[in-house]
């Protein structure tokens, strides 16, 4: 094979030059060589490619794309669901107590004073307990318990 001999010029040397020096350093950041043109207020140009000619690795990769926004979506509804339950509160006014309806008090740790006798009905006949843990209260005091043995019908 023979020796092929080429010969540049100065210019074209320093034209080379200057290119692979601006490729090492890299362009200028105080935008001395930008365009004028604000580029981030302009729509994207859509897509007018037909589907056949879209490959199946772009395909797989918008699919995943959905999916991982469907997912972040899914997430954040979440979160904002938690935090709106953990966000409601009711904050009702304070209540003045000579307003309120009835004072009830509880009568469970009274003393007991059993005496036997059941409460009655209207007819007058004696009411059955219904279950072994009933009890009757007249004026503060355990009247009635049902029996332990009995069970519910």
């Amino acid at each position: 094979m023979e020796q092929l001999i080429r010969s540049f010029s100065r210019g074209t040397l320093f034209a080379a030059t200057v290119l692979v020096a601006g490729m090492i350093v890299g362009s200028p950041t105080n935008g001395a060589c930008t365009d004028h043109l604000d580029t981030s207020i302009l729509a994207p140009l859509p897509d007018l490619r037909t589907p056949d000619q879209v490959g199946w690795i772009e395909r797989l990769r918008n699919r995943r794309l959905v999916q991982t926004k469907i997912r972040a979506a899914k997430v954040e509804a979440r979160l904002k669901a938690i935090e709106q339950k953990g966000r409601a509160t009711v904050n009702r006014p304070a209540q003045d107590p000579s307003t309120a309806a009835a004072v009830v008090e509880s009568q469970a740790g009274s003393s007991p004073a059993i005496t036997g006798a059941a409460p009655q009905t209207i007819d007058g006949k004696a009411l059955k307990p219904f279950n072994r843990g009933s009890k009757f209260y007249q004026d503060g005091f355990l009247v009635f318990r049902g029996k332990a043995g009995l069970r519910g019908r």
